[in-house]
């Protein structure tokens, strides 16, 4: 017998997130091919248990919250003592479940703590036969009115063959009948706090936000079940709107240098401007360190574990690579912004995403820095702790392990799979070894400045030696700004011509042609060879002076100027290259018509030069002859 007041379901600390993973992971053990997470406004009057002496029977309007339905095909429960048994609490000895190697679950004891941790009232409907069975469970409330009482073979209050009475029995079970469902794992009333979202708004108008977030929650932890296409995640409000759920690369290990300049052979219906964009920004994507075997001997015992460290791509080039493609290698790329909707705070941001990240059977147990990793040291689990500086936020690292009784020794889980209690200083000591590993970046396909050969990190007692950089220099910082060519809009290592410069002898783009910054591969029509356009061909040249056109000879002798013998009629000497007459002057200046005016007759202007005596003279004879002035005119009076 097993039985538990209110306080076993406070013990708990954990995330809207990992209540909903927590029955997903049931699901999987059973082997379901089909799990919907469905989400439905909840209900009014929902009664509750007592908090305080003086309150009775209490109730709750729950219409601005959601309740969530888990609905799965998987093997679900055989017999009602089977159901009636997933209800206990702590397992009597010699009867303990046997799980099978690679099962989720571990404490048989995280489905009904996470539920009640969250929600007031759980509900399991089980297809057994022909029928559909139901267990449903209460959270006590404090003063303990409905005790948890489990017992064997035996159904009290409290778990319940009696489905409360807000729970729509009809919708669910119509549900689980019209797309053949086995169990359905539901949950109503939230109870800690006011709302499932942080916001002041009601969850019910930010649930679109809401399902956003959750998905990409679900496809960072599931994502190597998913990539096996064995069990396929929808999430949404109802059959008509559910949206799947595709699995995400948190460490984009998909889009290396490698692999992002061999996508267009893997897909080569990707456009020109997307494999124009894998052959400018391959060497900007992720380094991958090498996925270690580390192995510690814990007890006597030795186990093993993988670690693999990454640093992802900056932010601007993340953008471009979702611009080529938003699926790599089967798996999402992460959002970089997701909404900021979940009560358990933003668990996207870069600075909650660096570090380490634990995965158990392929599932994700912790995410980087988030689930108090500071004081769990999933990030300064190494010691002295890796360097603070603004360039760790892209630094990530993998470790991966399978579960047994020694592993799970090694990495103590909390009974929710929310987190460790703590991990094994050995774990610590070989991480820190295999983190030391060297990279070649040149290799790699890196730009700079990673094109070199550097240990990912290693501590050295004056200077710590790391893959990349402790803080962004010029050269990165150069790197980060888009071309200004308006035909690529690529980015580009420092000191590299954009490959869609256009040519400065042909005009053409230096890309999808031969020619290069500093030869031109254009072939003249005149005579055959590269290097130059039409007009500029050899054969056009000036025999004597080599130019085009004809610039180093005498306009009267054709000779080079250094050989031409022509004087000046006015100075008698060379011509060539400069004799010493003074310029010659400007054309005389000519009136020219401006307008026509009624009253004053015909208006002209003229330019005039002082130092062109003899024009001058003549423009004057010119206005008196227009005029009619004579020279007597010009007498003064």
């Amino acid at each position: 017998m097993a039985s538990g007041t209110y306080v076993a379901f406070e013990r708990v600390r954990i995330g809207i997130e990992s209540v909903i993973c927590e029955i997903v992971d049931n699901s999987l053990d059973k082997k379901s091919k089909d799990v919907h997470i469905i989400f439905k406004r909840d209900s009014k009057n929902i009664e509750i248990e007592r908090d305080l002496p003086h309150h009775k029977t209490r109730k709750k309007n729950c219409t601005n919250s959601f309740s969530i339905s888990v609905y799965d095909n998987g093997t679900g429960f055989k017999t009602k003592d089977d159901l009636h048994n997933a209800f206990e609490l702590v397992q009597e000895p010699g009867k303990e479940k046997k799980r099978a190697a690679g099962d989720t679950g571990k404490f048989h004891i995280g489905m009904k703590e996470a539920a009640l941790s969250r929600f007031h009232h759980f509900s399991m409907f089980a297809k057994i036969g022909s029928n559909i069975i139901t267990r449903s469970i209460v959270f006590p409330g404090k003063q303990n009115s409905c005790v948890y009482d489990w017992e064997r073979g035996k159904v009290h209050s409290n778990p319940s063959d009696k489905v409360p009475k807000h729970v729509k029995i009809a919708d669910v079970e119509k549900y689980m009948s019209s797309n053949s469902f086995t169990t359905c794992a539901h949950m109503t009333a939230y109870r800690k706090g006011k709302h499932h979202t942080k916001t002041e708004k009601r969850d019910f108008i930010n649930l679109d936000e809401f399902i956003i977030h959750i998905i990409q929650y679900l496809g960072i932890v599931y994502e190597g079940e998913l990539l096996k296409k064995t069990t396929k995640i929808m999430v949404g409000t109802k059959k008509s709107d559910l949206k799947e759920v595709k699995p995400v690369d948190l460490f984009w290990s998909q889009t290396t240098p490698k692999k992002i300049r061999g996508l267009p052979k893997k897909q080569p219906k990707l456009s020109k401007g997307q494999k124009y964009y894998c052959e400018t920004i391959h060497g900007f994507g992720t380094v991958e360190g090498e996925r270690k075997k580390c192995k510690v001997k814990i007890e006597g015992k030795e186990i093993k574990f993988y670690f693999t460290p990454y640093k992802i791509p900056g932010d601007h080039i993340r953008k471009l690579i979702r611009e080529i493609s938003p699926n790599w290698g089967g798996s999402d790329l992460m959002l970089d912004n997701p909404p900021d909707i979940s009560e358990s705070g933003n668990l996207f941001k870069a600075e909650l995403l660096q570090g380490f990240s634990f995965y158990r059977n392929g599932r994700a147990i912790v995410i980087g820095n988030c689930s108090e990793a500071d004081n769990d040291g999933f990030y300064n689990g190494i010691q002295p702790s890796l360097p603070t500086s603004n360039a760790k936020t892209t630094i990530r690292f993998k470790i991966e392990y399978d579960s047994d009784e020694y592993t799970d020794y090694a990495f103590s889980l909390r009974p929710n799979k929310d987190g460790y209690v703590s991990i094994d200083p050995a774990v610590w000591e070989a991480i820190d070894l295999a983190i030391g590993n060297q990279i070649d970046g040149v290799k790699e396909g890196c730009f700079e400045p990673d094109n070199r050969k550097a240990p990912f990190y290693r501590r050295q007692q004056k200077k710590h030696d790391r893959f990349w950089e402790p803080t962004p220099d010029k050269r990165y910082e150069k790197s980060k700004k888009r071309c200004s060519i308006s035909t690529c809009r690529s980015y580009h290592p420092p000191n590299i011509v954009c490959p869609k410069k256009p040519c400065d002898i042909c005009g053409k783009e230096l890309y999808g042609s031969k020619c290069t910054a500093s030869k031109c591969d254009h072939k003249c029509g005149k005579c055959g060879k590269k290097g130059h356009l039409e007009i500029n061909c050899p054969k056009l040249n000036c025999k004597k002076c080599k130019t085009n056109p004809c610039s180093g000879c005498c306009g009267d002798c054709k000779e080079l100027q250094t050989k031409c013998t022509c004087l000046c009629v006015k100075c008698k000497s060379p011509k060539l290259p400069k004799c010493t007459c003074p310029p010659t002057p400007p054309p005389p200046p000519v009136p020219f018509l401006v307008s026509k005016d009624p009253i004053h007759g015909d208006y002209f202007s003229v330019d005039y030069y002082p130092s062109d005596k003899q024009g001058c003279i003549d423009l004057i004879n010119k206005i008196k002859s227009k005029a009619g002035i004579k020279k007597k005119d010009l007498k003064s009076p």
